[in-house]
């Protein structure tokens, strides 16, 4: 059950004084009643009343003064008062509105009038009152969103800290990782320049574009803005160029087509469908034309419904039928094989007009 509201009356005149109190105690309101400004002012320091009745004409310190005095602190300002006066005098009135008064009666005043002016004011800081706890209760919200936004801003900044230090330590690991692969196929070429037996001389070239097959894939992941994938149909356009130019192949009798979706790949896969694509065309180069018979190579590259379909297709001499790819002794091919298993793929041949190799994975 809520406390009754207490209010002060203030008057110099004891039957005023023992009137009022009577009629605001029959409303159910506590109050407490003092005759002069200053126990006002004392009255109030210790127990802060709802809302004050205040006499203008008293000895000491009139209703003005107390009223000047309780608007000047923070504690006191918001008290409502109400100045009763036993005169009705204009100036009298602006004076109190002035000082911050929210009302004033005349003296003699109308019970019910008093009473309804007195509900109509309690209700009115009651109003004020909570609109203050929901201001500040908004504005606690509002420090309490504001520190968790900097908070999140903070986590923010330090995970965004965190992911560049993880971006700049992949390339560094892609950078050092291509460069060694460099240095291995650098050191192939250097030896297989003391190689004089040609089939040995050939053994070392196939080494060497394996190396930089998989060299280039570091390559393209350290410009990759993800660091995580690349753009395989550009990375076959490129290493096709670079096995062109190694097997010294003249474009007027051997022309390459490339049709390539845009295919991105993560490393477990495009290294070994990397070291597929150059033993595949390597074998074309080699064999496919020999005494610069004319043809042309495709390659395909395709994605759909999540399966990847690549197709390296010569219209060449054609591998002989007798033949068994999936069971040859030749290097090449049985790593075609192991890195199509990896892939967990399958592959087809087509021998008709050339040789086509078809491998489908996930």
């Amino acid at each position: 059950m809520n406390s009754p509201e207490t209010i002060l009356i203030v008057d110099d005149t004891l039957e005023v004084l023992i009137l009022l109190t009577s009629m605001v105690e029959s409303e159910g309101y506590l109050v407490h009643s003092t005759v002069d400004g200053e126990s006002a002012l004392a009255a109030i320091a210790l127990d802060r009343p709802e809302l004050i009745l205040l006499d203008i004409r008293m000895p000491g310190l009139d209703g003005f003064e107390v009223c000047r005095r309780l608007k000047q602190k923070e504690e006191t300002r918001n008290i409502p008062i109400i100045f009763i006066s036993g005169l009705n005098e204009v100036n009298e009135r602006v004076e109190g509105l002035k000082l911050g008064a929210v009302d004033f009666v005349t003296k003699p005043f109308k019970r019910e009038e008093l009473l309804v002016r007195i509900r109509t004011h309690l209700d009115l800081r009651r109003l004020h009152v909570r609109l203050e706890q929901q201001a500040d209760d908004l504005r606690t919200a509002n420090d309490q969103l504001q520190k968790e936004v900097f908070e999140r801003k903070q986590a923010e900044e330090s995970l965004r800290g965190s992911l560049r230090e993880k971006e700049i330590l992949l390339k560094e690991i892609h950078h050092r990782v291509k460069n060694n692969l460099a240095v291995i196929g650098s050191i192939l070429s250097l030896q297989s320049q003391h190689v004089r037996d040609e089939k040995s001389l050939e053994i070392f070239r196939e080494c060497e574009n394996r190396v930089k097959s998989m060299s280039m894939v570091h390559t393209k992941l350290y410009q990759s803005k993800d660091l995580a994938r690349i753009d395989f149909g550009a990375y076959i356009k490129e290493l096709a160029n670079d096995l062109f130019l190694a097997y010294r192949v003249n474009p007027e009798w051997v022309s390459l087509s490339t049709h390539t979706d845009q295919v991105d790949l993560d490393i477990n896969k495009a290294i070994p469908l990397g070291l597929v694509v150059n033993e595949l065309l390597s074998n074309s180069l080699k064999y496919a034309f020999p005494k610069e018979k004319k043809g042309i190579i495709e390659i395909l590259l395709q994605s759909e419904n999540g399966r990847i379909t690549l197709k390296v297709k010569d219209n060449g001499v054609g591998m002989a039928k007798e033949l068994d790819f999936s069971n040859t002794k030749t290097l090449g091919l049985q790593l075609v094989m192991a890195l199509v298993q990896q892939l967990k793929g399958i592959i087809e041949v087509q021998r008709d007009q050339g040789t086509e190799f078809l491998i489908r994975f996930s």
